[in-house]
């Protein structure tokens, strides 16, 4: 996609390439009614992904900016990012990728998804991904397996379905089989007990829950499905990493050679947060 030269990969989404994209929706006929308005659209169908990305793409923030090739965050000129995990040689994931921004239509989605329990979002959140995948071509190819950040369902559960395994699921049921999703039962990541929200907490009390309460509760399965593959995990909301380091040392730990992670969505960076 792009001029030759052009750099398109997703922590450099440049401004022409996402102008090409806008334009390719706009001219569309019946046009798309915009993000959050998803119900009444005229192209819900099967097969309509690259049209739901891009007609996402206004509510994404500019990607011309400078990113941190680690955690996607926007960088200052000539200064470190300010995220922790990008600088520490512990963090276990690769990278991290933001299909969007935690704000306005795409903040209130994911809310009605996973906090008001709104299941009819699936689908449409996992064109999002799919349409993210697709438009950065070549750069998940060698990922092996697509893997849900998982949920707990047992006695105790706040809820009892995984959101983003039912986005993964809905994903592979739209994507004609071009992606690896992991759909398998048991999938290659578990959690065996309720942790409690990670979301209210900031800085270095959001690393120590994540290492004392979501650590101990994960679990791998089956090994040997995880094995010497290269792993793209896919969850909602990205903070800072704590989350996503923990899913990656599991995996890591049960064989994975590489663990990145693609995310619907990124916080506004906190100062706070490092």
């Amino acid at each position: 996609m792009g001029d030759a030269g052009e750099d398109v990969s997703p922590n450099r989404h440049t401004g022409p390439v996402l102008a090409r994209l806008l334009d390719s929706v706009q001219d569309l006929e019946p046009a798309p009614p915009g993000f959050g308005k998803c119900g009444r659209c005229p192209w819900r169908r099967p097969g309509s992904a690259p049209i739901c990305h891009r007609c996402t793409a206004g509510e994404l923030p500019d990607r011309a900016t400078p990113r941190c090739p680690v955690c996607d965050q926007p960088l200052s000129p000539d200064l470190p990012c300010r995220n922790a995990w990008c600088l520490r040689a512990d963090r276990q994931f690769s990278a991290v990728w933001a299909i969007g921004s935690h704000a306005g239509p795409v903040r209130q989605a994911l809310h009605e998804f996973k906090i008001d329990g709104e299941r009819r979002w699936a689908p449409v959140l996992a064109r999002l991904v799919i349409g993210f995948l697709d438009d950065h071509l070549p750069w998940f190819d060698d990922y092996d397996l697509i893997v849900a950040a998982p949920g707990f369902v047992g006695p105790g559960a706040r809820r009892d379905w995984e959101p983003m395994r039912e986005v993964i699921r809905a994903a592979a049921a739209e994507d004609g089989g071009m992606w690896p999703w992991d759909t398998g039962d048991p999938p290659a990541i578990v959690r065996t007990a309720e942790c409690g929200r990670i979301s209210a907490r900031r800085g270095t009390e959001r690393r120590a829950f994540a290492e004392s309460r979501l650590r101990p509760a994960l679990a791998v399965p089956e090994p040997a499905r995880v094995a010497g593959q290269r792993l793209l995990v896919v969850d909602d909301v990205l903070t800072e990493g704590s989350t996503l380091r923990e899913l990656a040392r599991a995996l890591r730990q049960a064989g994975a050679v590489e663990v990145a992670g693609l995310v619907l969505a990124r916080r506004p960076w906190l100062s706070e947060l490092r």
